[in-house]
């Protein structure tokens, strides 16, 4: 009876400490809060136990599948104790970007002589890694004709990992490096490209991580092909302003540092407008050649009367294997075509004909591309010309009429196997034949 009433009284005193917290259940509670964002792939995990323990192992789960954390299918993370956090990159491999985890931890506590005495286990909890940081090339732009020293720069948008460092590679060799701080979104270097002046060449821009668990991962920019050309310019643009007489003008323009000539070709726009950066929008006409002038309406299309237009001169830049890989433009340039030219009938003076032969003779300011003219007599085609400006007509079968007389002047343009023919047409004039 007595021994029945002692574990009576233990069982009751135990109850009452476990109430008071006098004894406590073992806890394990992890400081990474459910859902939180993280910086990076390599986030320190932290948990604390409720009690210290002497002996024993920690075991980490951590995998983007709930399912297999709650059922630890997979591999824990295996730790002493004694440690209260991991670190991704350095206990084990770099996380993955823009990924959600789930996590727990279990402990075991063993007794001094490996014996186990209990195990204890967090709940399962998330976090979330950022999206992959993304950086890119701002100066200079694809295309570009340099000096051999360039500044090259770019940004960053969001945030590797502390271990990160840039480097600056064309094909396999290694151009110069530069420190990563996640509290710099803009960096630049100077690079040295004179090994290849003459030449274009392809930067790449890399970021790589070298984790110390022994991983290394790299990040690479959209490449970057520059043309090392020097200061190369293209100025002193003709005509650049004012009237011009014809629609076929010669256009010429110079270059400064020129490369050599295997390495581009030069293309002329011309438009009868430009857009917000000031170039040429929409060309009427583009022409390519290889010297530093254009015969427009040999080497391209004449133009139309009485339009202002806007035009530029780029310099196409092409590579060994025939692949465009820059342009360089010069500054717009504009010019105004005069008002469409008519014949102007001079002669005869008089109006009042007899009806005989009468010289008729004309003038025509137009341009160097005059192939001929043609005299009508009330739509009648009564005489061509090649050059000149005057011919003899016969009145005599017009007696007692009025005619009217026309002089139309042709022009032919040959270019890139297109024949075009423009006809510009007199007013007419009234005879009236006795």
């Amino acid at each position: 009876m007595r021994h029945v009433f002692m574990k009576r009284n233990i069982y009751l005193l135990c109850v009452v400490l476990l109430i008071v917290g006098c004894i406590s259940i073992t806890r394990v509670s992890l400081k990474v809060s459910q859902g939180a964002g993280v910086e990076d792939t390599t986030p320190v995990l932290s948990w604390e136990l409720s009690r210290a323990m002497l002996n024993g192992s920690v075991y980490v789960y951590v995998d983007e599948n709930k399912n297999t954390v709650i059922s630890e299918s997979v591999a824990p993370i295996s730790l002493g104790v004694g440690r209260s956090s991991v670190r991704f990159g350095v206990d084990t491999s770099p996380l993955k970007w823009n990924r959600t985890y789930y996590w727990k931890v279990k402990v075991v506590e063993k007794d001094s002589l490996g014996a186990e005495i209990g195990w204890y286990e967090s709940d399962v909890s998330s976090f979330t890694t950022p999206s992959t940081p993304v950086f890119s090339i701002t100066l200079p732009a694809s295309g570009d004709v340099v000096d051999d020293t360039v500044r090259l720069s770019w940004n960053v948008n969001g945030r590797f990992n502390e271990v990160a460092v840039f480097q600056v590679m064309t094909n396999d060799t290694l151009l110069a490096t530069g420190a990563y701080s996640p509290d710099v979104d803009e960096y630049s270097v100077d690079l040295d490209l004179s090994d290849y002046h003459n030449d274009a060449v392809l930067i790449r821009l890399r970021c790589v991580e070298e984790h110390p668990h022994g991983e290394t991962v790299t990040y690479e920019s959209t490449p970057l092909k520059l043309l090392v050309f020097g200061d190369v310019r293209v100025e002193s643009l003709e005509p650049s302003k004012g009237m011009i007489e014809d629609i076929a003008p010669a256009l010429s323009w110079s270059v400064v540092n020129k490369p050599p000539s295997d390495y581009y070709i030069y293309e002329v726009v011309i438009a009868t407008s430009c857009d917000a950066s000031g170039d040429p929008a929409t060309p009427v006409i583009t022409g390519r050649v290889n010297t530093e002038s254009m015969k427009v309406g040999e080497d391209s299309a004449p133009l139309e009367w009485g339009n202002k237009y806007y035009w530029q001169v780029r310099m196409l830049f092409y590579n060994s294997s025939g692949e465009q890989v820059g342009t360089l433009k010069s500054s717009t340039a504009c010019f105004e075509t005069r008002e469409e030219p008519k014949p102007l009938i001079i002669s005869p003076t008089s109006t009042e004909l007899k009806p005989i032969k009468y010289t008729v003779s004309w003038a025509f300011n137009g341009t160097e591309y005059i192939s001929g003219y043609e005299v009508l007599v009330d739509g009648t085609l009564k005489s061509t010309t090649t050059t000149a400006t005057s011919c003899v007509i016969d009145f005599s079968g017009y007696s007692g009429s009025k005619v009217n007389v026309v002089i139309k002047a042709i022009e032919v343009y040959n270019y890139d196997s297109t024949v075009e023919k423009r006809v510009y047409e007199s007013d007419p004039v009234t005879y009236e034949v006795e």
